[in-house]
């Protein structure tokens, strides 16, 4: 077998690792669409929104009032989010993918979190913000 071949075959096997990961965090990790999270902040539910794109990102732009930790500092910086702990968090990003990660391991902390899917990008397109 040729280095080539073998370096296909790991690459491969590399997306498929990751195609299987995104598909069991979107098993356990809620999903709110714009929509639905728009419905909710009308109704007086108490939602902190958790941008996890980096600064620069955020800087373009974001959803009022949320929080920037950036997916890479999530770890290091949980205790800030301590005083939302019993508050629903929503968790952002560009458009869905690292949000998911931080939503599961936010619920694996006991955060009670879900994914706005779509991401920042699907709530700046959603003409009823």
């Amino acid at each position: 077998m040729s280095f080539a071949s073998l370096l296909g075959i790991v690459l491969l096997a590399f997306v498929a690792l990751l195609l299987l990961r995104q598909i069991y965090f979107k098993r356990q990790v809620r999903h709110f669409t714009p929509e639905e999270v728009t419905r909710k902040l009308k109704f007086n539910v108490p939602l902190v929104f958790l941008d996890v794109r980096t600064t620069g990102e955020n800087r373009q732009g974001q959803i009022p009032d949320s929080l920037n930790i950036p997916l890479h500092e999530l770890s290091s910086r949980l205790p800030e989010l301590e005083p939302y702990r019993h508050r629903e968090i929503v968790v952002y990003c560009a458009t869905g993918t690292r949000s998911v990660i931080a939503a599961h391991f936010l619920q694996k902390h006991g955060f009670s979190a879900a994914n706005l899917r779509g991401g920042f990008v699907a709530w700046r397109a959603n003409p009823n913000i």
